[in-house]
């Protein structure tokens, strides 16, 4: 919407399509995250990968139909639950300490065509919580609490297990190329058998629940807010509409959901993050250059959020890297 404010139509219209394919790409990345956990511990073929995927996108098709209340509330509940089997790594692994010198290790050769778009991707998308702001209740200060909560929960689920893991007597000589998806729950079973690696299993399987329940929420308002702008003339009004019982985007839902499905499905997670990545990309560029349209255009326009410091400050951060 602002980028309509601020651009020609057909800049508006090349936005429509990358956000709108980076919100198929980048959902369709959590079935095939958690296949690839349920195929680490029982060992599936490509058919029932594939099974579980449908399965988990039906699931979060229907907690999504039923309202964005219940999005959230388990959004919270999953936050709390999926820290818990990192946190049991973790303490299972301080008696006998950590390897610091593996953990500093690092390796030769980088495939950063993979490593840099992985890294991205697990830093990114705060922004799609924006595309729920009408439905959330004082948005001011609960966007700033839920972004600092967001990036400390993020911290906490990433460095105890690459120290855990790096440290893992018997993990010693697992070179870190086999460090794929799902490789958590071997680390689980490294410390902690059997048991550790299922209770990793389920915390990243219900991790992922609310994870992809959480962005089918935010992608298909998105979704639905493109069929207001009637961004797809022949099926805007159908893609707009509303269910007048629960209040949600039914039908953008639905279409969102079969696309991520097939997406992830057909291809693989490397090939989709790497994909994720260029669009998103494509997308924050003309983000930066809406924000920086809209500052010179609508000078008076209010803008509930302020970035600490005076001015100065900004200048000096803006032109510090070059």
């Amino acid at each position: 919407m602002w980028v309509n404010v601020s651009f020609p139509p057909w800049f508006t219209f090349c936005m429509v399509i990358w956000t709108a394919f980076l919100n198929f790409v980048d959902n369709s990345l959590y079935p095939t995250v958690l296949a690839d956990y349920c195929a680490t511990l029982l060992k599936l073929n490509f058919f029932e990968k594939s099974l579980v995927k449908v399965f988990f996108m039906g699931l979060c098709v229907f907690i999504n139909l039923v309202g964005i209340q219940t999005v959230g509330n388990l959004s919270v509940a999953v936050m709390l639950v999926t820290l818990l089997p990192f946190l049991l790594m973790f303490l299972l692994q301080l008696p006998f300490g950590f390897n610091w010198e593996r953990i500093g290790y690092v390796p030769e050769n980088i495939n950063w065509s993979v490593f840099l778009p992985v890294v991205a991707w697990n830093f990114s998308g705060f922004d799609s919580a924006g595309n729920v702001i009408e439905e959330v209740s004082n948005p001011n200060p609960t966007f700033i609490r839920a972004l600092g909560l967001m990036i400390i929960s993020a911290l906490a689920t990433y460095i105890p297990p690459i120290l855990v893991g790096s440290s893992a007597v018997a993990l010693d000589n697992t070179p870190f190329e086999d460090w794929d998806n799902g490789f958590w729950v071997r680390v689980g079973d490294a410390v902690g058998g059997y048991a550790m690696a299922v209770v990793v299993t389920i915390g990243g399987v219900i991790s992922t629940v609310g994870l992809m329940a959480t962005l089918l929420a935010t992608t298909s308002r998105s979704l639905a807010g493109m069929g207001t702008l009637n961004a797809f003339p022949c099926v805007s009004g159908w893609l707009s509409r509303y269910h007048n019982r629960y209040g949600t985007p039914f039908n953008a839902i639905v279409v969102n959901s079969i696309i991520t499905c097939a997406l992830s499905v057909c291809f693989s997670f490397h090939t989709l993050v790497e994909l994720d990545q260029i669009l998103y990309s494509l997308c924050l560029i003309a983000t930066l250059l809406v924000f920086l349209g809209l500052r010179f255009k609508q000078p008076f326009l209010e803008r509930p959020y302020r970035v600490p410091g005076r001015p100065n400050c900004g200048a000096i951060l803006w032109w510090g890297p070059y």
